[in-house]
């Protein structure tokens, strides 16, 4: 062993000994712990479905948004319109 740092690691536990030995039966208990966060994720998500009425509420202002989204816009585009007119008018003269 020519190398220095084989000996230094001869006294030192692995990293996967610090955190404890996996055993088959730790991994297998790890695992249906992890399996059973997502199931009860799933079960979470599907108690959170929307009922039907309050898509159609939902829906409605989603359109009202829509609506008045575009409302919105037409009225920004008003001024720019009437300053480009002017910025026109004003070139020319």
């Amino acid at each position: 062993m020519t190398r220095r740092s084989k000996p230094r690691l001869a006294g030192r536990t692995a990293p996967a000994d610090r955190r404890g030995a996996r055993t088959p039966s730790a991994r297998r208990r790890i695992a249906i712990y992890t399996n059973r966060r997502q199931i009860n994720e799933l079960r979470r998500a599907n108690d959170c479905k929307v009922v039907p009425e309050r898509l159609a509420a939902w829906e409605d202002k989603l359109a009202q948004q829509r609506s008045l989204i575009q409302v919105l816009q037409v009225e920004e585009r008003r001024p720019v319109t009437e300053n480009a007119i002017l910025l026109k008018r004003f070139l020319r003269s």
